[in-house]
């Protein structure tokens, strides 16, 4: 299964994506216990030559209603925390400044196509992908290999019944406004969409056949995941997300 390039296209949050990392930053105090079943994806950073502590908390950007209970050893860690530092903290953008950011990027130029830009085998994929799971063909054909891999796996994940307000950080973040609890972030909706516009035309494209490829297998590879993070099994974790 070739995750590793679907995980690749799903890296942008501002859309949707899979993994990240909340940071929480404490001044010096006890590490909280694991009070649930299974160890979690939680870690903690501290240094001799420092006196805070710092809380990784491994996190998924989106989720059903059912996994919205988080173990108490993360929220004691996220409530002993001066600070809360996400991968991208959507509530400080205007939406629709960042849909317009992301038009222009993943758009082509007027005159040009998807057509002019894979080969036949591509296209007839994309085709036949796109009619399959209800999306207009005529439609999508303006826009990059990136962003029709995106637009079909967050479609196949919302039908699937998770949301990203359901996610793991969106509760945090939502959590650190209501108590006015200060909120960074390590990245800008703006770097993401960079990074994937950047991208190499041919590595695009292999992406994108890819997600087309195992489009089917998206619902039921993130549901490992899910099921592997509530469970805390990092072994499971690491062998799903770097299979391939």
């Amino acid at each position: 299964m070739a995750l590793k390039k679907i995980r690749r296209c799903l890296a942008f949050v501002v859309t949707i994506s899979l993994m990240t990392g909340c940071v929480s930053v404490q001044h010096a105090a006890q590490p909280s216990k694991h009070s649930g079943p299974a160890p979690l994806m939680l870690w903690k950073v501290s240094s001799d030559k420092r006196p805070a502590v710092g809380y990784i908390l491994g996190s998924i950007h989106l989720g059903k209603s059912s996994d919205s209970q988080m173990d108490t050893a993360v929220r004691e860690a996220y409530s002993e925390s001066a600070a809360l530092i996400v991968e991208v903290d959507e509530d400080r953008y205007i939406p629709s400044e960042i849909q317009q950011l992301t038009m222009m990027k993943a758009a082509y130029p007027r005159g040009e196509s998807l057509v002019n830009h894979v080969s036949k085998d591509t296209l007839s994929l994309f085709d036949e992908t796109f009619t399959k799971i209800g999306l207009p063909v005529k439609h999508f054909l303006r826009f990059k290999p990136w962003f029709l891999s995106l637009t079909a796996s967050v479609l196949v994940m919302t039908r699937a019944g998770y949301s990203p307000d359901n996610g793991i950080d969106k509760q945090f973040i939502a959590r650190a406004r209501a108590e006015k609890k200060p909120v960074g972030e390590l990245e800008s909706p703006e770097y993401q969409i960079d990074v994937l516009s950047s991208l190499d035309p041919k590595q695009d494209e292999e992406n994108m056949r890819q997600t087309l490829l195992h489009v089917d297998e998206i619902g039921p590879e993130i549901d490992k995941i899910v099921d592997a993070y509530f469970r805390g099994d990092v072994e499971a974790m690491a062998k799903i997300v770097s299979s391939g």
